[in-house]
């Protein structure tokens, strides 16, 4: 059995530390990933523009970054870190007539697929991207294909 480190962290009490690794350790599953580590922060838009900005150059506000760590390809390796903005999601959330949950989790799942190596800067990859991120929350019970698109 391999073994897969998850840590928590959460900046906001709209959603606990229990359902963020609870999900995360389903999402992971449902991606193949058997192994490793991954550090999941949930945090406020001032955080998330702080590390945007250091790492990315890019001094706003985002919904999620995906930090890969890994040094060696392995299909069912993790070594990350997650870091989400509650606050976009909140945001998003209402403007879509959603959940916040919903949204916040589907974010979790976009930076693991991020993590997978996926990427979302053309409209190709994008579509992709979208459609596999779909695919994880159907999946996992979290698609309404009612809701409003992005």
């Amino acid at each position: 059995m391999n073994l897969l480190s998850l840590e928590v962290s959460v900046q906001t009490r709209s959603i606990s530390v229990n359902e963020i690794r609870r999900f995360a350790l389903r999402a992971l599953d449902a991606l193949g990933f058997a192994s490793g580590q991954l550090s999941v922060s949930i945090v406020t838009a001032m955080a998330i523009r702080e590390v945007h900005r250091e790492f990315m150059n890019d001094d706003t506000v985002t919904d999620v970054i995906a930090f890969d760590y890994i040094e060696t390809a392995e299909d069912d390796a993790i070594d990350g870190e997650l870091i989400v903005c509650s606050e976009v999601a909140r945001a998003e959330s209402s403007r879509r007539g959603i959940p916040f949950r919903r949204e916040l989790l589907r974010y979790v799942v976009h930076g693991l697929l991020h993590l997978r190596g996926y990427d979302d800067h053309t409209p190709a990859g994008r579509k992709r991207m979208r459609d596999k991120e779909r695919r994880v929350l159907k999946k996992l019970g979290m698609w309404d294909a009612t809701e409003k698109k992005e």
